[in-house]
């Protein structure tokens, strides 16, 4: 005890840590553990009902295995607002709502038709939800959706998350977060987009997964894989298709081919193939030709010609030989017997062009820059932009009033 008493006399500062550890040191080790008082979150669903909106809850629980498997339920609630559905779930798992570790949300696809920012503004003011937190939309409902990611999960040990991050760091090369969608939301041209998880019948494209049916569609509580219910194959993927957003409105889906059409000309955005279609081989031969863009450089430049923009993109490319199909059924013959001639140059930029121009096209019918070219152009000539904008009867409409060149470098070999 003497050295005790000697050795903290030697060392005074570690006297406040010991007089903490011996007063709270007891009383933390018989807290109960966390999620006996919280129940953790992981996703959340969103559907529009006739009067406010149901949420669904894809929360963990807390169990002994072996196999380190997540077990997961749904718990549907109907209200008002957030705060009503919130407060309902904690009623009904007896449990506070915890949305620390909330990683997506679902957006079903009733509530596309509205201004989606109404109910998402909760989520990204609430301190406890992350920025980062993944938005989603969905082609069924959001309690759908959720049940059959949880199908999913048990089955296949897959996850959303993963799905969702993928398809978007290599098809459109940004997440789709709720920091991202404000930032489109608030933008000059009130443009955003997020991904779209689809889910269909077993046949389909996709993570097949077994979904409990029966029941009523909007019955709140907690959904389990027991009892009457059948059991129908769902497939669950995330095919790269976008919605395209304006001012929180769906207004279009971009379809892969969309996407990869507005990414030929943004520099390094993502997994872009490109095919050129019956590319002549010579000697009547006809083949299919497919490329892998593994480098894209875009030099961008804005000029105001009698008060009309003309907006340059110069591409510069570098592609990987990924596939050669042969259109001769008689005949099959590998990628090393062909002998790719300099004319692919002029086919890929034709390609380029055409896909770009279909892409334009969406944007266009749409009133959406989801290319950033208002800002382009802004930073270009702000005063000449101005004038531009102000000639126009429509203001959403300038991406009609813009003339758009291409021109592409590419290097196939």
């Amino acid at each position: 005890m003497n050295r005790i008493l000697r050795w903290l006399k030697r060392t005074p500062i570690l006297i406040p840590f010991l007089v903490i550890l011996f007063l709270y040191a007891p009383a933390s080790l018989l807290l109960p553990p966390e999620v006996d008082r919280n129940a953790i979150v992981t996703a959340v669903g969103i559907d529009k009902e006739k009067e406010g909106y149901s949420l669904s809850f894809l929360r963990y629980v807390p169990q002994a295995n072996s196999n380190y498997a997540e077990k997961l339920e749904v718990v549907t609630t109907t209200g008002k607002n957030v705060s009503q559905n919130l407060e309902k779930a904690s009623v009904i798992m007896g449990k506070n709502i915890n949305l620390n570790h909330t990683e997506s949300i679902i957006l079903g696809d009733s509530v596309l038709e509205e201004d989606i920012s109404i109910i998402l503004d909760f989520f990204v003011r609430a301190p406890i939800v992350l920025n980062g937190c993944l938005v989603c939309a969905s082609n069924v409902s959001a309690k759908e959706t959720i049940e059959s990611i949880n199908a999913l999960n048990d089955g296949s040990g897959m996850k959303l998350e993963d799905i969702v991050r993928y398809a978007e760091l290599n098809y459109y090369g940004r997440e789709t977060t709720l920091e991202t969608f404000f930032s489109g939301y608030y933008s000059p041209t009130e443009t955003s987009l997020i991904s779209m998880i689809e889910v269909n019948d077993g046949t389909t494209d996709g993570i097949v997964a077994n979904s409990s049916s029966g029941g009523g569609g909007n019955e709140e509580g907690m959904s389990s894989q027991g009892g009457q219910k059948e059991e129908k194959k769902k497939s669950v993927s995330n095919l790269g298709t976008l919605v395209l957003m304006k001012k929180g409105k769906k207004q279009a889906l971009l379809t892969r081919e969309d996407v990869a059409g507005l990414n030929y000309i943004k520099s390094n955005s993502g997994k872009v193939m490109l095919t050129i279609t019956d590319h002549d081989l010579g000697n009547g031969k006809l083949a299919d030709i497919i490329y892998e863009v593994v480098e894209n450089k875009t030099i961008s430049s804005v000029d105001f010609s009698n008060n009309v923009p003309v907006v340059k993109f110069h591409v510069e490319m570098k592609l990987d030989l990924f596939e050669i199909v042969d259109k001769r059924e008689d005949e099959k013959q590998s990628i090393k017997q062909y002998d790719v001639d300099k004319k692919i140059i002029e086919e890929i930029e034709k390609v380029v062009k055409e896909e770009f121009a279909k892409s334009l096209r969406i944007l266009r019918e749409t009133k959406t820059d989801a290319l950033g070219v208002y800002e382009l152009m802004q930073k270009a000539d702000k005063k000449a932009f101005e004038r531009f904008l102000s000639s126009l009867t429509d203001k959403n409409d300038f991406l009609s009033h813009i003339v758009f060149a291409v021109s592409v470098e590419s290097d196939p070999f």
